[in-house]
């Protein structure tokens, strides 16, 4: 079973979020969704109807500590880390079932090409060394392989991170539809700028970037 952690600060079109929890919780394969409330000044506890969600709230505590937090706090072996603005065909989660318990495979993201495709195409994956632009935005691995982000790096960097410390076991999914609605608002935001130029520093720290498309 899969432990679905979804950090927000609700910054997508509600609706979109809504629609987007309802569908994976629909889902046989999910039994939880950790949703990380970093903003419950927006909304809080939304979602108390749906059993398989279980809300977190934090003053903003920014994305790759909600995803080390999310880890710690998930039931299950198999974790999906998903971004609060896409939309998506759950029935991938059947596909990383049966994937995710091969050796040769720590941790999938996805490809490039799933955000351009007008429809799902056969499922497949394939072996990247550095990560490529939209890798991070889902995010499935075993419970077991995940190695919590410096909590130095906040909002950028995190996957970049987990690819550098998964190298040789790291693949991206090809054939998935994956529609995003990514807001620029919060890069616009004095506060969340100020977190991405110490990110930007302390990422020389690990030698990051791990990415051929930043």
């Amino acid at each position: 079973m899969f432990s679905v952690i979804l950090p927000t600060i609700w910054v997508p079109d509600i609706n979109k979020i809504d629609s987007s929890i309802n569908k994976i919780s629909e889902n046989n394969l999910v039994s939880e969704i950790l949703l990380i409330n970093n903003a419950p000044h927006i909304y809080s506890n939304r979602y108390n109807d749906n059993p398989k969600v279980r809300e977190l709230q934090f003053k903003n505590i920014y994305v790759n500590p909600a995803w080390n937090v999310g880890v710690s706090e998930s039931k299950n072996d198999f974790i999906c880390f998903v971004q609060d603005d896409l939309e998506f065909n759950p029935d991938i989660f059947d596909f990383m079932l049966k994937n995710l318990n091969r050796q040769d495979i720590k941790i999938v993201g996805m490809s490039k090409s799933c955000y351009s495709l007008d429809v799902d195409h056969t499922y497949t994956l394939e072996k990247v060394d550095v990560r490529n632009k939209g890798w991070g935005c889902i995010m499935f691995f075993k419970k077991s392989n995940y190695i919590n982000i410096p909590n130095d790096l906040k909002i950028y960097f995190g996957d970049d991170y987990l690819i550098k410390h998964m190298s040789g076991y790291v693949w991206k999914v090809e054939g998935l539809r994956v529609v995003s609605k990514t807001s620029t608002s919060v890069v616009s935001n004095p506060e969340f700028e100020k977190i991405i130029r110490e990110d930007t520093q302390n990422s020389r720290k690990y030698e990051l970037p791990w990415s051929n498309d930043y």
